[in-house]
C-alpha cells in the first residue's frame, strides 16, 4: 500500500471516529435511565403522562380525545341541581326533608316541619301524620283530611299550601369506569349528570353509551350520554333516590376518526351501528370525501 493511500485510509478512520462520537454524545438518558436518542425525540414518562391510576386523560391525554369526556371535566359546567326551582312532581317525601305549610283565610297558622326518620311530622295540635314516599300534592292532600277532622273550615274560607322547605341529602355510590368511584352525598334533586360530575365522570375504559342505574338490585334505567351530547336530550337523566348505584361498565368498541370530519375524536359504538351513525357523530364530512382514516381499537 502507498503512502498516498495509506494517508487516505487513516484520514477516513478519522471521519468515522468522529461521527462515532458525535452519536454517542447525542445519545441521552432520562431520570430513569431510559436512552434517549437525540434532541428531537420526546419520550413518554410515565410520570408527566395521565395522571389517573385508573387511566384518565389528563391534558393533552387520550381521554380528552374521547367524544363526552370533556363533558365531566368541564369547570364551566357543574350540573348542579336548581334548588330555586318548584318542587318537581314526581319528588318523593323523605326523611329530613322540610315542609312548610301555611293555613290561610279564616285561620291563618305557618308550621315549618321535619320529616322524622320514620316519615312523619308533628303537626301541632293534631298529631303525627306519614308522609315518606309521597309527592306534595299527595302530601297535601293528607294534610288537608287532617286539617278537616279537626275543624279547621278547608275550602270554607280556609285554605292551605304545602311546600317543600329544606331539601336532604342523599348518598349514592358509583362504582365502574369512573376517574373517581366511591360513595357521594348529593342533594335529593340530583340526578345522574349530577352523579358522574362529582366523580370525574367515565375514564378511558368507561363507557359513555351504556351508564346503568342501579336501584334494589335492578337495573332501572339506562343511560346514553351521546343523547344529550348530539340531541339535548334528557330523558334517562332521572333524579336518583337514596342508596341508588350508577354503575360505568367498559366499552365495548372503539372507533377513531380522523380526515375532513368535523370532529376528530375517538367514538364509542354500540352493536348495530354503522359507519354511517360514526360519520354522524363526527359531525359530517368537512367536504365530499370520505375519511383518510378510520381504525378499529381494541
Amino acid at each position: 500500500m502507498s503512502p498516498n493511500e495509506v494517508n487516505k485510509l487513516q484520514d477516513r478512520m478519522n471521519v468515522i471516529k468522529n461521527q462515532s462520537n458525535k452519536e454517542t454524545e447525542s445519545i441521552k438518558k432520562d431520570k430513569n435511565g431510559r436512552e434517549i436518542a437525540g434532541d428531537n425525540e420526546k419520550q413518554d414518562d410515565p410520570e408527566n403522562g395521565d395522571k389517573n391510576s385508573s387511566g384518565g386523560g389528563g391534558k393533552g391525554g387520550i381521554g380528552s380525545n374521547i367524544f363526552g369526556y370533556e363533558l365531566f371535566n368541564n369547570n364551566n359546567l357543574t350540573f348542579e341541581p336548581n334548588l330555586r326551582i318548584p318542587t318537581p312532581r314526581n319528588y318523593r317525601l323523605g326523611p329530613d326533608d322540610q315542609l312548610i305549610i301555611n293555613v290561610y283565610g279564616n285561620s291563618q297558622v305557618d308550621w315549618r316541619l321535619n320529616i322524622s326518620p320514620d316519615g312523619n311530622i308533628q303537626i301541632p295540635g293534631i298529631g303525627l301524620v306519614n308522609v315518606i314516599g309521597k309527592t306534595i300534592e299527595q302530601a297535601t292532600s293528607l294534610i288537608e283530611s287532617k286539617l278537616k277532622a279537626n275543624r279547621y273550615a278547608i275550602g270554607n274560607g280556609t285554605n292551605v299550601s304545602v311546600s317543600l322547605g329544606n331539601i336532604r341529602s342523599i348518598k349514592i355510590i358509583i362504582v365502574g369506569e369512573v376517574n373517581r368511584p366511591g360513595t357521594y352525598t348529593l342533594s335529593s334533586l340530583s340526578t345522574v349528570f349530577n352523579a358522574l360530575y362529582a366523580s370525574g365522570g367515565p375514564n378511558i375504559n368507561g363507557s359513555f353509551r351504556e351508564i346503568e342505574v342501579i336501584r334494589n338490585n335492578m337495573i332501572v334505567r339506562k343511560l346514553d350520554v351521546y343523547d344529550f351530547l348530539l340531541q339535548a336530550d334528557q330523558k334517562d337523566n332521572i333524579k336518583l333516590e337514596d342508596g341508588d348505584i350508577v354503575r360505568v361498565p367498559t366499552y365495548k368498541v372503539h372507533v377513531s376518526v380522523d380526515g375532513e370530519v368535523k370532529r376528530k375524536q375517538i367514538f364509542e359504538v354500540l352493536p348495530g351501528e354503522t359507519l354511517n351513525d360514526v360519520i354522524k357523530f363526527a359531525g359530517g364530512f368537512l367536504m365530499k370525501l370520505t375519511p383518510r382514516l378510520l381504525r378499529l381499537l381494541s
